[in-house]
């Protein structure tokens, strides 16, 4: 898989876990702290429960040197009250949604946030769909528009 990586700095979590209350599942640490937050171009993955095929844009950094709109502290500071307690936005897809990290729970996993109301079946009641278990699996399951 092939990624522009945002940041050449060394991935910094524990102010980020402090002022989030967020605790970083090892495979996420792991690939911040190579990766420091990626660009992703001309993949996909699969919303089951929309039946539809979203782009990844960015995955976001611990970098607060870099345009605000990459890191993980701008977004989550901006729709902290909008997403549950002890998760976080990691990342976006061309469409202005977000990818949405619940580490620990009954609704442990990734999710497509869509707080936009993209998607028709999206409201008030219902805009967070299931991606993945673990951070790992939703990478694994990028496929390559081609």
């Amino acid at each position: 898989m092939f990624f522009n990586v945002l940041s050449t700095k060394a991935a910094t979590f524990n102010k980020i876990e402090g002022d989030f209350s967020f605790c970083f599942p090892e495979d996420y640490r792991s690939f911040l702290s190579e990766y420091n937050g990626v660009n992703i171009e001309d993949y996909y993955v699969k919303v089951k429960d929309l039946n539809e095929d979203v782009m990844p844009n960015n995955l976001f950094s611990t970098d607060d040197e870099l345009n605000r709109t990459l890191t993980l502290r701008f977004w989550n500071q901006e729709y902290g009250e909008d997403i549950p307690e002890h998760s976080l936005l990691i990342g976006d897809f061309q469409d202005g949604t977000f990818l949405l990290l619940i580490p620990e729970g009954e609704y442990k996993g990734l999710y497509y946030y869509d707080h936009a109301y993209s998607f028709e079946q999206s409201d008030d009641g219902y805009n967070t769909y299931f991606l993945a278990e673990a951070f790992s699996d939703f990478l694994k399951s990028m496929k390559q528009d081609v």
